[in-house]
């Protein structure tokens, strides 16, 4: 691993913030709208079976501004994403 240990676990301790937006995806989601895998409900990070470093994972990210996300729209099960 090219991050220490203790570093990858870091990255999988949600700060309470990102903890508190996961108990709204079923809210969200009754909204036509999508947490990042991050933010989900029973989150479980990617680099601990990918192998990839946390820093090289979408998951690995940490909000830094806590109360603004970006999002992904679900309608009949097509993702559009909003536009940049």
């Amino acid at each position: 691993m090219s991050v220490a240990d203790d570093e990858y676990w870091a990255f999988a301790t949600r700060p309470i913030y990102e903890e508190e937006w996961s108990t709204r995806e079923g809210l969200l989601k009754t909204h036509g709208y999508n947490l990042r895998p991050r933010l989900r409900q029973g989150w479980t990070p990617s680099w601990l079976t990918t192998g990839k470093s946390p820093l090289h994972s979408e998951d690995g990210e940490i909000l830094t501004v806590h109360q603004l996300l970006d999002r992904s729209v679900f309608y009949a099960n097509n993702v559009i994403e909003p536009p940049r």
